[in-house]
This record gives structure tokens, C-alpha cells and sequence, in this order.
């Protein structure tokens, strides 16, 4: 059974060029809910400290409001990133859409 709520999908290189978007996307979306987003990073390429930034401070606004953020991380280089900097025992962090109990590609942003 899946838990129908917004998910952002991220493809490629989130970086100091590419960030705000990331920034503005999650912002839009958490006009459509107070509860819970995804961010699926299974299809990112890389993540820099400006990417960590956006995705603290899009957790930190809506634990606010008292929602969740959750992240859907599949790779291994990318999961590394996490965990050097701890950030893995501040995310909720799935293993995949499944694990986070999302259909495939289900109600993607």
C-alpha cells in the first residue's frame, strides 16, 4: 500500500548551480502538504554542501509546521555523502521507493 504524498525527484548533479531549484521545487510543494514530502535522490548524480543546505532547511520548515522529510537514497556514493557528514542520523533515509513505501514512480514532482 502506498502513502500518497508529494515527491521531488532529483536527476543529475545538485551544486552550488542547481541548488536553488532544488530550493524553490521543495518550496512549492510544501504548499500542497504540511505532513510529508520525499525527496527521491535514486537518479542523482551528485550532491555538494550547497544541496545538503537546501535539504536541512527544507526539513527544518516543515518539521515547523510538523511534517517530514524523508529521502529515498539507492546509491552507494551517494549515501556515502550522508554519513561522512552524519546527515544519515538526521534523515529518515530509505533504500528505495518501496522501502519508502512508494508505488514506482508514483505521485513524482
Amino acid at each position: 500500500m502506498s502513502d500518497q504524498h508529494p515527491v521531488v525527484t532529483v536527476v543529475g548533479d545538485v551544486d552550488l548551480h542547481s541548488a536553488p531549484v532544488l530550493r524553490d521545487t521543495v518550496t512549492a510543494v510544501f504548499g500542497t502538504t504540511s505532513e510529508r514530502v520525499t525527496v527521491d535522490l535514486t537518479e542523482a548524480t551528485f550532491l555538494d554542501s550547497m544541496a545538503l543546505g537546501v535539504l536541512l532547511g527544507a526539513k527544518k520548515r516543515l518539521a515547523e509546521g510538523g511534517g517530514e522529510l524523508d529521502l529515498v537514497v539507492s546509491t552507494p556514493e551517494i549515501r556515502r555523502v550522508f554519513e561522512i557528514t552524519m546527515l544519515d542520523r538526521v534523515f529518515e533515509i530509505h533504500p528505495s521507493r518501496d522501502a519508502a513505501g512508494l508505488d514506482d514512480r508514483a505521485g513524482a514532482a
